[in-house]
């Protein structure tokens, strides 16, 4: 999957493309160490291993989706730091299924999705045969 090249149509960040986002690892360290402290692409890039060029188009990425936002620092270079809050739970287990998202910009708009089959749960939570339940699967 990619993610969508449409970003300024999106009102808020869709729970595949933030999922989309977080798969990529250096992405996460990168959300990791900006949660922390603001840093600058030369920064990142030093701690990463990667060439600048690299990291700086992750932060875009991060940027055009708005998680991340551009500050000017003290010493005159630009930096990063996180801008949106974001939360995804996933709860799996053999007779249960939720996720709840929660995506909030720093304007306050918040969206929450969340998705649950709850009649599911119950029809397969009265199975008793294992081979019954096999079928929900």
């Amino acid at each position: 999957m990619e993610i969508e090249s449409d970003i300024k149509d999106q009102e808020f960040l869709s729970l595949d493309t933030a999922l989309e986002i977080l798969g990529n690892s250096t992405r996460r360290v990168i959300l990791s160490k900006l949660a922390k402290v603001p840093h600058s692409t030369s920064e990142l890039a030093a701690s990463l291993g990667l060439s600048r060029q690299a990291v700086h188009s992750q932060l875009k990425l991060l940027s055009d989706y708005n998680l991340i936002e551009e500050i000017d620092s003290n010493s005159g270079s630009k930096k990063y730091r996180i801008k949106s809050n974001l939360s995804i739970r996933i709860d799996i287990s053999p007779d249960y299924f939720n996720i709840m998202y929660t995506s909030e910009e720093v304007d306050d708009q918040t969206k929450k999705i969340q998705l649950k089959d709850e009649d599911f749960s119950i029809e397969y939570q009265e199975l008793e045969d294992p081979n019954e339940k096999l079928r929900f699967l």
